[in-house]
């Protein structure tokens, strides 16, 4: 039997198992993928599963930027309790093409090599120019079978800020909350439109990004502290654009102890440690974001206001959109952004409604 019937053979193997099986599965490995975080860094996240007759019997994922992959912790995970036969006759799933490069740990087909698995399940290739199929290629070329494109939009939506950092900046994430007439606020005056779980939430994902980012009016108006103080996590570094210097050196951006990043051609100004100064040669987007990578933010979250939000969704500089809509009327007052994008994801916190959106149109 030559490699290209043995693979069809193999192709067809995988196949019988349900498409409704190969979805839960990577479903499973997906959910592990998530608990990387910001861990990774510049990594993708990345879940796996070890399934052998029909039941996972290892689990994995990419924990922390330098340490093992997903399916080499998976196979690990499983050979904690089934022996290397049973692992060997097993189908690995997981959520991106496994690396075939040296990097800062082996490559994973070899270790998949290694312990002679017969059968992968692949939720999207690997957008890195190096790999980019390049591995199963490379795994049929071994007679293994492969499956690829299960839960394929899902798994990309996963490593979409890994997409976003190969280009050299961070993963740009914009948000605000609008009042039922369409606004976000009123001119030189503070206020409160989302309820306190959306306030919560917000917390929380403060501390999934490494930076957060707000405009001149919205630092002197609110005097934000821009922390994570209603949920447990890592604060994000604060990062403020104040061209001229108007924020006052008594406001919380300025005053306190949380690292920030100050965007300024203000002479002279004297900070504290934990405070960064960047004078940059624009105030547009690229240039900004560019600066920030340097910094290592790899993902931001921009919070207003209305002029820094409308500027990076005018150069299309932005990746995803939370949007919280609640019922609050404000009559008059600055209008909301708009933006055009695919709604990823929608529920309701009591009276606010939350709305993922994902910029598709530079992808």
């Amino acid at each position: 039997m030559d490699l290209e019937e043995h693979n069809k053979n193999l192709d067809a193997r995988c196949k019988m198992v349900s498409v409704k099986d190969h979805h839960r599965f990577m479903d499973r490995a997906i959910e592990l993928a998530k608990l990387g975080g910001k861990r990774v860094r510049t990594n993708p996240l990345v879940g796996s599963v070890i399934v052998h007759e029909n039941q996972i019997i290892g689990e994995g994922y990419h924990e922390i930027f330098g340490g093992n992959h997903a399916e080499r912790n998976a196979i690990n995970n499983a050979l904690e309790f089934h022996s290397i036969e049973k692992v060997a006759s097993a189908t690995l799933y997981v959520t991106l093409e496994p690396c075939c490069i040296y990097g800062k740990t082996p490559p994973c087909l070899d270790y998949i090599l290694k312990h002679d698995i017969q059968k992968v399940v692949v939720g999207t290739r690997d957008p890195n120019p190096k790999m980019n199929g390049k591995s199963l290629d490379l795994l049929k070329s071994h007679k293994i079978g492969v499956v690829e494109g299960i839960r394929q939009k899902e798994c990309e939506d996963l490593i979409a800020p890994f997409k976003v950092n190969l280009q050299k900046r961070p993963y740009v994430i914009l948000k605000w909350a609008q009042s039922k007439d369409f606004y976000i606020g009123k001119e030189d005056e503070q206020v409160w439109l989302s309820n306190k779980y959306s306030n919560i939430l917000n917390h929380k994902w403060r501390t999934e990004v490494d930076g957060i980012l707000v405009g001149t009016n919205t630092a002197v108006i609110d005097n934000p502290k821009l922390t994570a103080r209603e949920f447990e996590g890592e604060n994000p570094t604060r990062i403020l654009l104040d061209r001229t210097g108007r924020v006052p050196k008594t406001h919380h951006l300025l005053a306190d102890e949380e690292k920030t990043i100050i965007f300024t051609q203000q002479e002279k100004l004297k900070l504290g440690l934990c405070k960064k100064i960047i004078k940059p040669s624009e105030y547009t987007p690229e240039v900004i974001l560019s600066k920030l990578f340097e910094e290592g933010i790899l993902a931001v979250l921009i919070e207003g206001g209305a002029k820094v939000l409308k500027s990076f969704i005018k150069y299309n500089i932005w990746d995803e959109a939370r949007v919280i809509y609640t019922q609050k009327m404000l009559n008059s007052g600055i209008k909301s952004p708009t933006l055009m994008g695919r709604i990823y994801k929608k529920w309701h916190l009591e009276s606010d409604q939350i709305v993922r959106i994902l910029n598709v149109s530079h992808k």
